[in-house]
């Protein structure tokens, strides 16, 4: 199988991104083809899998910065078509044939003030 990641920081350095990280080097020893995009890799050279970084961007305000994250994958899926791969997105990405949430999928707004009751992120 080709599988294609998608996550903001890659390797061995949080929760998801360790998560991703293994999941990439587990599929690689099964025998599936891998790739990465993301913003920043920060784990060391794998010869089995090829990482693609767009470069770091501002982080606020944070959902504008999951917009841009979300549009700079899309325009690398275009400028690159993948063909046959399965795209496993580990963010917030509009392209992406499976998706894994890394927390709740909703937010309380209980005891918050009315102005983050509103939020685009709830």
């Amino acid at each position: 199988m080709k599988i294609l990641q998608v996550v903001r920081r890659y390797g061995p350095v949080g929760g998801m991104e360790r998560y991703v990280w293994e999941t990439a080097r587990e599929l690689v020893k099964l025998g599936h083809q891998v790739q990465v995009i993301c913003e920043q890799n920060l784990a060391e050279p794998n010869s089995d899998i090829a990482v693609h970084e767009l470069g770091r961007m501002h982080y606020r305000p944070r959902w504008l910065y999951y917009w841009r994250f979300s549009r700079r994958v899309d325009a690398w899926l275009k400028a690159n078509p993948q063909p046959g791969w399965l795209i496993h997105s580990n963010e917030r990405v509009g392209v992406h044939d499976v998706t894994t949430f890394h927390g709740p999928p909703f937010a309380s707004v209980r005891d918050k003030p009315w102005w983050k009751k509103i939020s685009i992120r709830v």
